[in-house]
């Protein structure tokens, strides 16, 4: 039986609990079983999707608070402290990787994904605390830092383009607005 607030909650979608009536057991499944901590990070993307579209993710970061007069219910699973307990070795490999890799005669396009694929898991690795309030001063710091990271890239591509293009990275490095990652690619082509 439920109770009057029970049902006027249900039927508030902006309630986190309000369940629509097409959010049945099979729609927005994630394709891949959590393995370990070899799948953790692409389980946790594809998780995080599926989450945010039905309105839920909030219960897995706790941004919902648990109803503190139901002390009995468990509220989400600490898998992040189960599997991304290798995230420093991670994330050290995967910058070592960024800077080791090479063109070595492969396409720009083909070197490109291989450099991008890098910067996705890497990105999939980041943890920032959601920004809740957006002012000038702040927005002006994720610019900033959004700017700095794209000139790393920016960098880390160049540098590992074979010497074929050495004329092509000085150029574009003497602009006096860098350009970003994609823009290069698309010049060097």
């Amino acid at each position: 039986m439920t109770s009057k607030s029970d049902s006027q909650n249900a039927a508030d979608m902006t309630n986190p609990l309000y369940l629509h009536p097409s959010d049945g057991p099979h729609t927005g499944t994630i394709q891949q079983k959590l393995v370990g901590s070899s799948n953790y990070i692409s389980w946790k993307r594809d998780m995080g999707i599926v989450l945010a579209s039905k309105r839920k993710l909030g219960f897995v970061t706790r941004h919902v608070q648990r109803d503190a007069s139901n002390k009995n219910k468990r509220c989400g699973i600490p898998l992040e402290k189960r599997f991304s307990m290798t995230n420093g070795t991670r994330k050290d490999k995967l910058n070592r990787d960024a800077y080791d890799l090479k063109q070595k005669g492969k396409s720009v396009k083909e070197y490109y994904i291989a450099m991008k694929a890098i910067w996705d898991e890497l990105n999939a690795l980041e943890d920032y605390p959601p920004i809740t309030t957006m002012n000038a001063k702040i927005r002006a710091l994720v610019d900033v830092m959004n700017r700095r990271k794209e000139e790393a890239r920016l960098f880390q591509f160049l540098y590992g383009l074979d010497e074929t293009y050495a004329a092509d990275r000085s150029q574009l490095l003497h602009y006096s607005t860098l350009p970003s990652v994609e823009v290069a690619v698309s010049r060097i082509q």
